[in-house]
């Protein structure tokens, strides 16, 4: 089975308090079912809660900008 996509994704809004993210579905993300994976549904979370605890920080390798 061969096996190609990618994740896309946009931050619409950014406050301190709150972030607004869209994530469309395309068949890169779907499992052998049609069914968005889980894993995506989880990077996708992840993504925005960083952003959400990040603010406006840029973060670069070795985890520098963390707080």
């Amino acid at each position: 089975m061969k096996a190609q996509g990618s994740i896309e994704f946009t931050i619409t809004e950014c406050t301190p308090d709150k972030v607004v993210s869209d994530m469309p579905v395309t068949a890169g993300i779907k499992n052998p079912f049609g069914v968005v994976h889980a894993g995506a549904i989880l990077w996708f979370a992840d993504v925005t809660a960083t952003v959400l605890t990040m603010g406006k920080a840029e973060a670069s390798k070795g985890r520098q900008g963390f707080l």
